[in-house]
């Protein structure tokens, strides 16, 4: 399957020609799970640092996550990408590996260079996050 190459500093997903903006707390969200693939992270953690000094109500991170999982395709009875953790957190299961530098898909154009990380499904599908 193609990769999904992720910029948080445009909000957008890119897979081939497929390209999907999310809202910046729902990549802000994507990016804290990256940074600990494979790792439970706490509904707390997750609103502290995405919400940060920010009082939410418990529907702004499950909503986030939602987006996160119908951007991906993702499906929570089956998850391969986010799996819940009940009443703990979240993990990202993809695995990740970071990328020095790759342009974005579709940006042949703009000349940008993004840092980022590699995460891969466990079915070979993959985006880099540009932290």
């Amino acid at each position: 399957m193609a990769e999904w190459q992720v910029d948080p500093s445009t909000n957008r997903m890119v897979r081939e020609s497929e390209q999907i903006r999310l809202e910046p707390k729902v990549m802000a969200v994507l990016v804290h799970l990256a940074s600990r693939p494979n790792q439970m992270v706490s509904r707390q953690e997750l609103e502290a640092s995405v919400w940060a000094g920010t009082v939410v109500s418990y529907d702004a991170l499950t909503g986030a996550i939602q987006k996160l999982r119908k951007a991906f395709g993702d499906d929570s009875a089956h998850p391969r990408f986010i799996e819940t953790l009940s009443k703990k957190g979240y993990s990202l299961i993809a695995p990740v590996s970071h990328a020095d530098t790759s342009a974005l898909p579709g940006d042949e154009n703009s000349g940008v260079k993004q840092s980022g990380a590699r995460v891969s499904e466990k079915v070979a599908r993959s985006f880099p996050v540009v932290p």
